[in-house]
């Protein structure tokens, strides 16, 4: 879909980071 937003797949590899930064303790 090209009709995603660039913010909404920012906010979706953010969350990803955050999932495997707090994952990583």
């Amino acid at each position: 879909d090209a009709s995603i937003d660039q913010s909404e797949v920012l906010n979706r590899i953010v969350s990803s980071v955050c999932t495997l930064l707090t994952k990583d303790e």
